[in-house]
Protein backbone atom coordinates (compact mmCIF):
# COMPACT_ATOMS: atom_id res chain seq x y z
CA UNK A 1 0.00 0.00 0.00
CA UNK A 2 2.71 2.47 0.90
CA UNK A 3 4.90 3.01 -2.15
CA UNK A 4 7.35 5.58 -3.48
CA UNK A 5 6.15 9.11 -4.10
CA UNK A 6 7.42 12.55 -5.00
CA UNK A 7 6.29 16.13 -4.70
CA UNK A 8 5.01 17.88 -7.79
CA UNK A 9 5.51 21.36 -9.21
CA UNK A 10 2.90 22.66 -11.63
CA UNK A 11 2.33 25.66 -13.85
CA UNK A 12 -1.30 25.19 -14.88
CA UNK A 13 -2.51 27.25 -17.87
CA UNK A 14 -5.41 29.57 -17.17
CA UNK A 15 -7.90 27.46 -19.12
CA UNK A 16 -7.47 23.73 -19.65
CA UNK A 17 -10.94 22.38 -20.52
CA UNK A 18 -13.05 19.66 -18.85
CA UNK A 19 -11.81 19.10 -15.28
CA UNK A 20 -8.61 20.91 -16.22
CA UNK A 21 -10.64 24.05 -16.86
CA UNK A 22 -11.36 24.14 -13.13
CA UNK A 23 -7.77 23.34 -12.16
CA UNK A 24 -6.78 25.88 -9.49
CA UNK A 25 -3.92 28.30 -9.87
CA UNK A 26 -0.87 26.66 -8.33
CA UNK A 27 0.49 29.98 -7.12
CA UNK A 28 4.02 29.86 -5.71
CA UNK A 29 4.10 26.19 -4.77
CA UNK A 30 7.53 24.66 -5.25
CA UNK A 31 9.35 21.35 -5.29
CA UNK A 32 9.40 19.92 -1.79
CA UNK A 33 12.55 20.95 0.03
CA UNK A 34 13.37 21.79 3.61
CA UNK A 35 10.98 24.72 3.14
CA UNK A 36 8.08 22.28 2.78
CA UNK A 37 7.57 22.57 6.53
CA UNK A 38 6.04 26.01 5.87
CA UNK A 39 3.77 24.67 3.13
CA UNK A 40 0.37 23.03 3.32
CA UNK A 41 0.89 19.49 2.04
CA UNK A 42 -1.87 17.69 0.15
CA UNK A 43 -1.28 14.01 -0.61
CA UNK A 44 -3.05 12.31 -3.51
CA UNK A 45 -3.22 8.98 -5.28
CA UNK A 46 -5.41 7.11 -7.77
CA UNK A 47 -4.26 3.51 -7.63
CA UNK A 48 -6.61 2.02 -10.26
CA UNK A 49 -7.03 3.31 -13.80
CA UNK A 50 -9.75 5.98 -13.98
CA UNK A 51 -11.35 6.84 -17.33
CA UNK A 52 -12.99 10.11 -18.37
CA UNK A 53 -15.02 10.30 -21.60
CA UNK A 54 -14.54 13.75 -23.14
CA UNK A 55 -16.22 14.94 -26.34
CA UNK A 56 -14.03 18.00 -27.00
CA UNK A 57 -10.59 16.88 -28.29
CA UNK A 58 -8.91 20.06 -27.06
CA UNK A 59 -10.41 19.61 -23.61
CA UNK A 60 -9.25 15.99 -23.59
CA UNK A 61 -5.70 17.02 -24.52
CA UNK A 62 -5.50 19.67 -21.82
CA UNK A 63 -7.02 17.35 -19.21
CA UNK A 64 -4.36 14.76 -20.06
CA UNK A 65 -1.70 17.48 -19.83
CA UNK A 66 -2.83 18.43 -16.32
CA UNK A 67 -2.73 14.82 -15.17
CA UNK A 68 0.78 14.37 -16.56
CA UNK A 69 1.94 17.49 -14.74
CA UNK A 70 0.58 15.91 -11.57
CA UNK A 71 2.90 12.98 -12.25
CA UNK A 72 0.22 10.49 -13.28
CA UNK A 73 0.46 7.74 -15.86
CA UNK A 74 -1.87 8.78 -18.67
CA UNK A 75 -3.37 6.95 -21.65
CA UNK A 76 -5.57 8.51 -24.32
CA UNK A 77 -7.70 7.00 -27.08
CA UNK A 78 -10.27 8.32 -29.56
CA UNK A 79 -13.38 6.38 -30.57
CA UNK A 80 -17.09 6.82 -31.29
CA UNK A 81 -16.70 10.61 -31.50
CA UNK A 82 -15.10 11.17 -28.11
CA UNK A 83 -11.81 10.79 -26.28
CA UNK A 84 -11.05 8.48 -23.38
CA UNK A 85 -8.45 9.84 -20.94
CA UNK A 86 -7.18 7.26 -18.46
CA UNK A 87 -4.93 7.97 -15.52
CA UNK A 88 -3.50 6.41 -12.39
CA UNK A 89 -0.65 6.85 -9.94
CA UNK A 90 0.09 3.85 -7.76
CA UNK A 91 2.54 6.03 -5.80
CA UNK A 92 1.34 8.68 -3.36
CA UNK A 93 2.38 12.15 -4.48
CA UNK A 94 2.00 15.56 -2.85
CA UNK A 95 1.36 19.19 -3.67
CA UNK A 96 3.03 21.82 -1.47
CA UNK A 97 0.64 24.78 -1.32
CA UNK A 98 0.78 28.28 0.14
CA UNK A 99 -2.80 28.97 1.30
CA UNK A 100 -5.90 27.20 2.58
CA UNK A 101 -7.77 28.49 -0.46
CA UNK A 102 -5.32 26.78 -2.83
CA UNK A 103 -5.47 23.60 -0.77
CA UNK A 104 -9.28 23.45 -0.77
CA UNK A 105 -9.43 24.16 -4.50
CA UNK A 106 -6.93 21.42 -5.32
CA UNK A 107 -8.55 18.98 -2.85
CA UNK A 108 -11.93 19.51 -4.52
CA UNK A 109 -10.46 19.21 -8.02
CA UNK A 110 -8.61 15.98 -7.22
CA UNK A 111 -11.63 14.41 -5.52
CA UNK A 112 -13.86 15.23 -8.50
CA UNK A 113 -11.23 13.66 -10.77
CA UNK A 114 -11.41 10.44 -8.71
CA UNK A 115 -8.27 10.71 -6.56
CA UNK A 116 -7.87 9.69 -2.95
CA UNK A 117 -6.58 12.72 -1.04
CA UNK A 118 -5.13 13.19 2.43
CA UNK A 119 -4.47 16.35 4.41
CA UNK A 120 -3.86 16.62 8.13
CA UNK A 121 -5.11 19.72 9.94
CA UNK A 122 -5.65 20.72 13.59
CA UNK A 123 -8.31 18.65 15.32
CA UNK A 124 -11.61 20.34 16.05
CA UNK A 125 -14.28 19.67 18.66
CA UNK A 126 -16.91 20.44 16.01
CA UNK A 127 -18.50 17.57 14.11
CA UNK A 128 -17.73 17.80 10.38
CA UNK A 129 -20.83 17.33 8.24
CA UNK A 130 -21.47 16.37 4.64
CA UNK A 131 -23.75 18.33 2.30
CA UNK A 132 -26.67 16.08 3.31
CA UNK A 133 -26.12 16.83 7.00
CA UNK A 134 -24.59 13.46 7.88
CA UNK A 135 -21.35 13.38 9.85
CA UNK A 136 -18.08 12.79 8.01
CA UNK A 137 -15.70 10.01 8.93
CA UNK A 138 -12.86 11.64 10.88
CA UNK A 139 -9.70 10.12 12.37
CA UNK A 140 -7.87 12.17 14.99
CA UNK A 141 -4.24 11.35 15.80
CA UNK A 142 -1.25 12.45 17.84
CA UNK A 143 2.34 11.31 18.42
CA UNK A 144 3.85 13.37 21.23
CA UNK A 145 7.43 12.04 21.07
CA UNK A 146 9.75 11.40 18.16
CA UNK A 147 9.51 7.89 16.70
CA UNK A 148 11.99 6.41 14.21
CA UNK A 149 11.84 3.74 11.55
CA UNK A 150 14.94 2.10 10.07
CA UNK A 151 14.32 1.79 6.32
CA UNK A 152 16.58 0.20 3.71
CA UNK A 153 14.54 0.97 0.57
CA UNK A 154 14.68 4.50 -0.85
CA UNK A 155 11.20 4.02 -2.34
CA UNK A 156 9.70 3.38 1.09
CA UNK A 157 11.52 6.40 2.55
CA UNK A 158 10.02 8.65 -0.11
CA UNK A 159 6.53 7.22 0.36
CA UNK A 160 6.48 7.49 4.14
CA UNK A 161 8.03 10.96 4.11
CA UNK A 162 5.23 12.24 1.91
CA UNK A 163 2.52 10.51 3.91
CA UNK A 164 3.74 11.91 7.24
CA UNK A 165 4.10 15.39 5.75
CA UNK A 166 0.60 15.11 4.27
CA UNK A 167 -0.55 14.27 7.80
CA UNK A 168 1.10 17.55 8.93
CA UNK A 169 3.77 15.77 10.98
CA UNK A 170 7.35 16.88 11.53
CA UNK A 171 9.72 14.62 9.59
CA UNK A 172 13.50 14.17 9.63
CA UNK A 173 15.56 11.75 7.52
CA UNK A 174 19.12 10.67 8.38
CA UNK A 175 21.08 8.33 6.09
CA UNK A 176 23.80 6.13 7.56
CA UNK A 177 25.21 2.59 7.44
CA UNK A 178 23.23 1.67 4.33
CA UNK A 179 19.81 2.64 5.62
CA UNK A 180 17.70 5.67 6.51
CA UNK A 181 16.42 6.60 9.94
CA UNK A 182 13.08 8.27 9.30
CA UNK A 183 11.92 10.17 12.39
CA UNK A 184 8.52 11.77 12.80
CA UNK A 185 6.26 13.27 15.44
CA UNK A 186 2.97 15.13 15.71
CA UNK A 187 2.72 16.61 19.22
CA UNK A 188 -0.64 18.35 18.69
CA UNK A 189 -3.87 16.52 17.93
CA UNK A 190 -4.60 16.55 14.20
CA UNK A 191 -7.34 15.04 12.08
CA UNK A 192 -8.10 13.78 8.60
CA UNK A 193 -11.47 13.42 6.89
CA UNK A 194 -12.12 10.18 5.03
CA UNK A 195 -14.72 9.29 2.37
CA UNK A 196 -15.94 6.06 4.04
CA UNK A 197 -16.01 4.03 7.23
CA UNK A 198 -13.70 1.46 5.60
CA UNK A 199 -11.16 4.11 4.60
CA UNK A 200 -11.23 5.56 8.13
CA UNK A 201 -10.43 2.16 9.64
CA UNK A 202 -7.58 1.58 7.19
CA UNK A 203 -6.00 4.93 8.05
CA UNK A 204 -6.56 4.38 11.76
CA UNK A 205 -4.79 1.00 11.51
CA UNK A 206 -1.89 2.58 9.63
CA UNK A 207 -1.54 5.34 12.22
CA UNK A 208 -1.73 2.92 15.16
CA UNK A 209 0.93 0.70 13.59
CA UNK A 210 3.12 3.81 13.17
CA UNK A 211 2.82 4.54 16.89
CA UNK A 212 0.14 7.25 16.92
CA UNK A 213 -2.68 7.67 19.41
CA UNK A 214 -5.92 7.67 17.41
CA UNK A 215 -9.61 8.42 17.80
CA UNK A 216 -12.18 7.54 15.12
CA UNK A 217 -15.30 9.71 14.94
CA UNK A 218 -18.30 9.11 12.67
Amino acid sequence: MWLFTRFVWLAIPASLGFLAAQAPNYGNAQEATAAAGQKLILGFRIIDWKTKHIDDPDAAATHAQTLRKLGCEVKTAQHNGHSDVQCRTVYWKSLALDTQEQLQQWKSWLEIAGFDVIHGHPASSQKVTNADGSHKEVVKYRLADWRSQHIHQAAEVGQLTTLYRSLACEVENHDHSGHTDLSYRCPAWMEIELPSHEAAHKWQDFLKNAGFETVHEH
